[in-house]
């Protein structure tokens, strides 16, 4: 699967699929002749992500008292734009 240059917001992220030179169609979000990431071939940007989700903590993980309004799932606040990279 191939995920481009549109998929991230961030520019360190963007510059490194860029650097790789090789354009093709996105399987996540349809852009079409784009710089594209091999996720089954390169796992670079996987490692880098998977580092991210090591700063949250998971919610059955929390106290009791941790307020409920201060929950949120970490796919929301990906696609809600914001990123933390």
């Amino acid at each position: 699967m191939k995920c481009c240059i549109n998929c991230f917001e961030d520019v360190e992220l963007k510059n490194i699929i860029e650097h790789l030179k090789e354009k093709g169609d996105c399987d996540f979000c349809h852009s079409h002749n784009v710089y594209v990431y091999d996720i089954e071939k390169d796992n670079k940007i996987g490692e880098l992500l998977t580092e991210i989700l090591y700063i949250y903590t998971l919610e059955d993980t929390l106290p009791r008292e941790f307020p409920t309004n201060k929950l949120e799932k970490l796919e929301d606040i990906l696609m809600n734009g914001i990123y933390l990279i």
